[in-house]
């Protein structure tokens, strides 16, 4: 359907963009909501301590620990380890603190 001057009708413009979502097009408010709450309870529920994250850190990558923060990555919920390896480089380890799998390494 062609409209002169770009000339969208209002509901015609923006909700057809909304139905096209395929996750979340259908989901009234209440719903959502929920799903946030659910989605956050989840993340709150630690399955690893930082002990253990620290220790499939040092597994991956062995030296001296700097630093251990809870944090997210990419809307994960991950334990962030500094490792200062014996050569002196700083690296930081993402341990996921739900599964315990290392997430990614990089040089700090």
């Amino acid at each position: 359907m062609y409209y002169q001057n770009n000339s969208y009708p209002y509901n015609y413009q923006f909700q057809s963009v909304y139905d096209q979502s395929p996750s979340y097009g259908n989901m009234n408010r209440n719903a959502w909501n929920s799903y946030i709450i659910k989605r956050d309870l989840y993340q709150m529920q630690r399955r690893i301590s930082a002990q253990e994250a620290i220790n499939i850190a040092l597994e991956r990558l062995p030296g001296e620990v700097v630093d251990v923060e809870l944090d997210t990555e990419q809307g994960i919920l991950v334990w962030e380890i500094e490792i200062l390896t014996p050569q002196g480089v700083k690296y930081e380890v993402y341990v996921n603190a739900n599964t315990g799998e290392i997430v990614k390494v990089e040089l700090d």
